[in-house]
């Protein structure tokens, strides 16, 4: 009896869609002009602007991932025993991919540094009056706040079980042959979470601020103050928090055959195993291009001043940028109903810590066989190949005058028997 079990193939691909949020904004040009001109005796006047402009901008995504894929696959367990001809056991071969690729959480904001770069202001008094009060004043105060945030929490389990062995050719009057197909697997799984990019600043803007506070032919025993106050403020803070968990077990077997008390010959040929495991994570990054507040300009004075006046002339600017990069501030997680889903995780309380954890686990086998007590006897065990890659990128901060890119997920070149996979998923190898 000949038993011939065809070629298996399966892939599976998984892929996780991307949360993000993108914001640009821009002030408007800010001009004024606050002035008394020609005043009368006596009189006392005041011309005030009073501005006050805040920007709040808070960007933040919270993901979890959890991809869970089982793969069974099996053409082995035959047998063809006890036969009066010849006993023959032949397996198809096993050729799986398993990819698993996640990508989330970006926040992308652009804001004008300290209100943006166009203010023309102007605070003066000219030619006021005898025994006047005069009071010429601008205020300003400008806000922004940028907080982006972002949590993830990936889980990723990936369990193939492959097998063309365990087969029995016994006991025939004839020969004894089991002949097993090869295996070649591939698991890939790429993260990619977590990464804020900011441009504050950034070139925007076209000209400097101008602040320009002027008492001009003030009369006798006049009291004059042109005041220009302002107050320029940037806040922006960046942090990240991402857990993950890659665990990948990988179970192939072409060995365990037996082809024993054959009359003929008993023979064993198992066939190869070549299987690859990449994990290739990148997580946590804060990106933030910042130029700083404009070049100001400043005019104050006192012109042409009457006797016994009393005159002040003041410009005042206050800036104030405070900026945090954080990665992996929190001591918790987003919860651990995620990783209680399946029975818990190995590595203790890392489900509780920021960081990454990456298990690989694998039994090949194509040994384990036999071929006794046959009028002739061989046994031809398969190779095995295996190749496991881990790059994990975490935790980085940069603040500089330009963006940088965050490089793309790459992976390495695949064995020749695997580039179905690679136009499966549109890569090319």
């Amino acid at each position: 009896m000949k038993k011939t079990l065809y070629k298996a193939s399966s892939a599976i691909a998984t892929l996780s869609l991307l949360a993000s949020s993108f914001t640009g904004l821009a002030a408007a040009d800010l001009t004024g002009t606050a002035g008394n001109d020609t005043t009368g005796a006596d009189s006392h006047n005041e011309a005030e602007i009073k501005v006050e402009q805040s920007t709040f901008v808070d960007q933040s995504n919270q993901g979890q991932v959890v991809n869970k894929i089982d793969l069974n696959v099996n053409t082995g367990g035959n047998e063809a025993n006890k036969n009066t001809g010849e006993g023959h056991v032949e397996t198809g071969d096993i050729l799986t991919g398993v990819g698993v690729s996640t990508s989330l959480n970006r926040n992308v904001a652009d804001l004008e540094s300290c209100g943006g770069c166009e203010l023309d202001l102007w605070a003066s008094n000219n030619k006021t009056g005898y025994d006047s009060k005069n009071e010429a004043e601008i205020e300003v105060v400008s806000t922004k706040v940028l907080e982006q945030q972002n949590k993830a929490e990936i889980k990723n389990f990936i369990s193939q079980d492959l097998n063309t062995g365990d087969n029995e050719a016994n006991k025939n009057t004839g020969m004894g042959t089991v002949s097993t197909g090869s295996v070649v697997s591939v698991s890939l799984v790429a993260n990619s979470a977590n990464k804020n990019i900011a441009s504050v600043g950034g070139g925007n803007g076209s000209s400097d601020p101008t602040l320009t506070a002027v008492n001009d032919t003030t009369g006798a025993d006049s009291k004059n103050e042109a005041e220009i106050e302002v107050t320029l403020s940037d806040w922006v803070v960046q942090s990240n928090w991402a857990d993950i968990f890659n665990d990948a077990d990988v179970y192939v077997n072409t060995g365990g055959n037996e082809a024993n008390k054959n009359t003929g010959e008993g023979h064993v040929e198992t066939g190869d195993i070549d299987t690859g495991i990449g994990f290739d994570t990148e997580a946590n990054a804060n990106f933030l291009a910042y130029d700083g507040c404009c070049d100001v300009e400043l005019a104050v004075g006192n012109e042409k001043t009457g006797a016994d006046s009393d005159n002040e002339a003041e410009a005042e600017l206050e800036t104030v940028n405070t900026i945090f990069q954080g990665n992996c501030t929190e001591e918790y997680g987003l919860g651990d109903n995620l990783f209680g889903l399946f029975g818990g995780r190995p590595g203790g309380q890392h489900h509780r810590n920021c960081g990454v954890l990456n298990l690989v686990y694998g039994d090949l086998n194509t040994g384990d066989n036999e071929a006794n007590k046959n009028t002739a006897d061989g046994i031809d065990s398969g190779d095995v190949e295996a190749a496991v890659e881990v790059n994990t990128q975490e935790n980085e901060n940069v603040l500089g005058s330009s963006l940088m890119d965050w490089p793309d997920i790459e992976w390495g070149e695949l064995p020749e028997d695997g580039g179905f996979w690679w136009l499966f998923f549109g890569f090319s190898a």
